[in-house]
């Protein structure tokens, strides 16, 4: 508790300024836009470049966390089908159920939990995540929306999108062993160092201009948040003791998976018609609930 409390301590000031009118909420979108296209992209590149590259080791991490990532696709269209789901809700479970806040929060609790060793790993296993949704998820969400796939569309979304531009920075500078000068490296290191309390304190803003609503409007998402805190860890968890994997090796990505609902589906939801109120509130009390769920987790893979 003590190690994530700081980070929700952040967040919670976000939205006491917010409520006390010394942070507005216009602020969100500048502080987001400078993480996604800045702040995050340094991080990921500045961690990548810094990966002791073990095949073995992380040749496994990539291959368990994307067969993870598709398995939670796939989990997501058999719900959506057994309870005959509206398509709406459909895509919108399709997202959150694979793609939890492995970036803006679990990038932080990794290193408050594991300590800055870990870094380049939490970024490898962005990566991970982020080339999944980028591809596979935005072919489905296009495809279930319009009922075509284009191509040239989702192609474009990947070339031009900041983090996948800086995670295949990261891979060839890895692959081809080059050295970069600190006159490069430190920069990327002090813009990376910002990102952290920069996106928790939006992401309290965020909260804090939050419609609670109705407590029955919560009951569906709270559904929800129960698989994405528990449910979907446990599974990952399940599988790498079926596998007679290292729990040690998998600690981080099993962290990810445990992470609360991501704020990329509802910023999302425009674009793709998602359901924003539904994950407004699956946002909320995910995020919430993990700041003991994260904590039981940890503790739960320091005691194997």
């Amino acid at each position: 508790m003590q190690t994530i409390l700081p980070i929700f301590l952040i967040i919670i000031l976000g939205a006491f300024f917010f409520r006390i009118k010394l942070a507005r909420y216009e602020w969100v979108e500048v502080l987001n836009e400078f993480v996604v296209r800045i702040g995050f992209p340094s991080l990921i590149l500045s961690s990548l470049i810094k990966l002791d590259w073990d095949p073995q080791i992380h040749g496994r991490i990539l291959l368990v966390n994307s067969v993870f990532i598709l398995s939670c696709f796939g989990l997501a269209l058999l719900v959506s089908k057994a309870f005959r789901l509206e398509s709406r809700l459909k895509r919108t479970l399709f997202l959150s159920f694979a793609y939890g806040n492995i970036a803006y929060i679990g990038i932080p609790v990794i290193e408050r939990f594991l300590g800055e060793q870990y870094l380049p790993e939490a970024s490898l296993i962005t990566a991970v995540y982020l080339v999944w949704l980028f591809s596979v998820g935005m072919i489905y969400l296009e495809y279930s929306k319009t009922g075509e796939f284009n191509s040239k569309k989702v192609f474009l979304s990947l070339i031009k999108n900041p983090l996948i531009v800086a995670v295949l920075l990261g891979i060839i500078i890895l692959g081809l062993q080059i050295k970069l000068p600190v006159i490069v490296t430190k920069p990327l290191e002090m813009i990376a160092t910002s990102v952290t309390p920069v996106i928790l304190f939006s992401i309290g803003i965020f909260f804090g201009s939050s419609n609670l609503g109705k407590l029955r409007d919560w009951r569906n998402a709270l559904l929800l948040v129960i698989f994405v805190l528990a449910i979907k860890p446990f599974l990952l968890f399940l599988g790498v003791k079926l596998f007679s994997l290292s729990i040690p090796v998998f600690h981080a990505s099993i962290l990810d998976a445990a992470m609360p609902i991501a704020l990329t589906p509802f910023a999302l939801s425009k674009d793709f018609d998602l359901d924003a109120n539904f994950l407004a509130k699956a946002i909320v009390l995910s995020t919430a609930i993990s700041l003991i769920s994260l904590s039981l987790w940890n503790s739960l893979l320091l005691g194997l």
